[in-house]
């Protein structure tokens, strides 16, 4: 009696195949690889230290998938290619990232979660950064920038610096990613706040113009994203804000001792680790 040849992912059509690594490709991660920030002050000024889950895990499925066999892993690379010159958009190249930028209880950075990574970090074009916070959520106090913007600050250096697990411990043997747009998504628990002049015009001041403000003011003066972004959006999901990096003159990784002080350094070094910042994915 002839026996049926052992079952295998290869032996199933191939249109099956090509559907099971778009469902990969588009599956939510939910994978929390930053537990919150921790905020400090020493004799070398503030800093920023990541608190990373030890509980967390960043698998990947459609990685595990391509990682398992040379035939897989030609077919599955040929896919993405043909796919990304075929829908023009940039829905296999978009990194999405969700954060909680806390609120009147908390001023600090919350989970950082990876909700999808479809494609290699050097084919990434875009990072969409879904923040929630308070509506009167303040990034700034009395002696300048609060902790959460170095948070803010740092959680995209070592993205830029160390890929997607963001650990300072495991920098990216390539100097660092470059990516064609950063896009942040304001999601304001309490919707926009505006007020009335007395010209009857209105005048809005909220979370949303603090990120557009202070926040992109920053990026732009410091010169640090030239070579990393060429654009970056910031939006509410009604207003929108853009700015273009200069990439003409681009970032030397030189910061002055006075940002240094305030937590803004920049390259692998720039987020301060302890031991609980170090735990491994």
């Amino acid at each position: 009696m002839a026996t049926s040849p052992p079952a295998s992912f290869l032996g199933i059509p191939r249109e099956l195949r090509l559907q099971i690594y778009e469902e990969l490709q588009e599956q939510n991660l939910e994978c929390k690889v930053l537990k919150k920030w921790r905020g400090g002050h020493d004799s070398r000024g503030f800093y920023a230290t990541p608190i990373r889950d030890p509980e967390a895990r960043l698998i990947i499925p459609w990685l595990s998938l391509l990682l398992s066999c040379r035939a897989i892993a030609a077919e599955m690379q040929s896919w993405i290619r043909n796919q990304a010159q075929a829908q023009g958009d940039d829905k296999h190249s978009t990194y999405i990232m969700e954060t909680d930028l806390g609120g009147q209880e908390s001023q600090d950075m919350g989970n950082v979660i990876w909700q999808r990574i479809p494609c290699a970090p050097t084919s990434a074009k875009v990072l969409l950064v879904h923040c929630y916070t308070d509506t009167r959520n303040s990034f700034w106090g009395d002696g300048g920038p609060l902790n959460i913007v170095r948070s803010m600050y740092q959680t995209l250096n070592l993205f830029l610096h160390c890929g997607p697990r963001l650990n300072p411990e495991k920098p990216l043997q390539d100097g660092h990613l470059h990516l064609r747009e950063l896009v942040i998504h304001m999601h304001l628990r309490q919707g926009a706040l505006r007020s009335t002049r007395a010209d009857g015009s209105t005048a809005r001041r909220d979370a949303y113009t603090e990120m557009c403000g202070r926040i992109s003011l920053i990026l732009r003066h410091m010169g640090v994203l030239s070579g990393s972004f060429e654009r970056v959006r910031i939006t509410d999901g009604e207003e929108e804000y853009e700015f273009l990096i200069d990439s003409s003159r681009p970032f030397d990784g030189v910061v002055s001792d006075h940002l240094k002080r305030y937590g803004f350094d920049w390259g692998v070094g720039g987020a301060r680790a302890s031991k609980s910042g170090l735990m491994s994915l």
